[in-house]
């Protein structure tokens, strides 16, 4: 009820309180949206990271939250982005996936 399309500025302006009040009433989370799908990579590594090969061909694509996978992924149909990245990179050898 509170909102007049000015995106959040009318929160924003609450926050400018410097203690914290007794107790809270309703509340919002907003969850920022997934990063872009913008790099092949063929390898990842636990606290090393994954090697990346390349940019996605024709890239990049914007990823949303999927909640059967629960993960981000491509929004709408974007093609397979992995076949992109197998065909566009021999040296992953088939194993290309998205970054």
């Amino acid at each position: 009820a509170e909102y007049a399309g000015e995106g959040l500025a009318h929160v924003a302006e609450r926050q400018l309180d410097e203690a914290l009040p007794g107790t809270f009433g309703r509340a919002s989370l907003f969850i920022d949206d997934c990063p872009d799908i913008v790099w092949c990579a063929d390898e990842c590594l636990p606290r090393l990271g994954c090697h990346v090969v390349g940019e996605v061909p024709g890239g990049p694509y914007t990823a949303c939250w999927n909640w059967t996978t629960t993960g981000c992924g491509p929004c709408g149909d974007v093609g397979d982005l992995v076949a992109r990245c197998n065909e566009t990179y021999p040296e992953c050898g088939g194993q290309c996936f998205t970054a």
